[in-house]
């Protein structure tokens, strides 16, 4: 059992116990093994999304001690985050990079950068 465990062991479907439910195996990933837990929640996302996904843990782990991702991850606006160069298309190691989280959402929901975006000219706020 885990510290974090509420329900102490989870109960299967078919009626036989778990040493730890899913809850904590996912916090047990996130602290052993973080390059594989990012790894899982891309994967997630891009199934959300039904987008491509080709990535390895073997080529997320080197991308990640390149551009030291792991290291400087997390929700501040000068952490890391991964981003999409074609947004058309998956995740792949040619289509990753990593951005700030300022940078990312000055892209814009659609990933136009402000640049080639068209002025808004209302100027009134509602």
């Amino acid at each position: 059992m885990t510290k974090w465990c509420r329900n102490r062991r989870a109960l299967k479907t078919n009626g036989y116990l778990l040493q730890h439910c899913w809850k904590c195996r996912s916090r047990m990933l996130k602290e052993r093994q973080p390059a594989t837990y990012v790894l899982n929640m891309l994967r997630h996302s891009a199934k959300k999304r039904k987008l491509p996904f080709t990535l390895t843990v073997e080529s997320f782990k080197e991308f990640c001690l390149q551009t030291g991702y792991l290291e400087r991850r997390g929700n501040q606006p000068d952490d890391l985050t991964i981003d999409r160069i074609d947004w058309n298309d998956g995740y792949h190691i040619h289509n990753i990079r990593v951005l700030t989280h300022e940078e990312n959402s000055e892209q814009g929901g659609d990933n136009t950068p402000r640049e080639m975006r068209e002025p808004d000219n209302d100027n009134e706020p509602f």
